[in-house]
């Protein structure tokens, strides 16, 4: 599974491995959209809520 976070969920995805390759991960996503998500979050009543979109 492939995780990009926005640039606003950078600091809570911060412990995410990145990959080695980002050619291989981009055509692997191509091929494989199913696999490819992007997170962000939301405040609510101060607490954080995240999400996961794939597109």
């Amino acid at each position: 599974m492939i995780i990009n976070p926005t640039k606003k969920a950078l600091p809570i995805f911060n412990k995410l491995v990145k990959t080695k390759d980002a050619g291989v991960a981009k055509r692997f996503a191509m091929a494989n959209p199913f696999f490819s998500w992007h997170a962000n979050y939301y405040l609510l009543n101060r607490k954080k809520f995240c999400y996961w979109l794939t597109i």
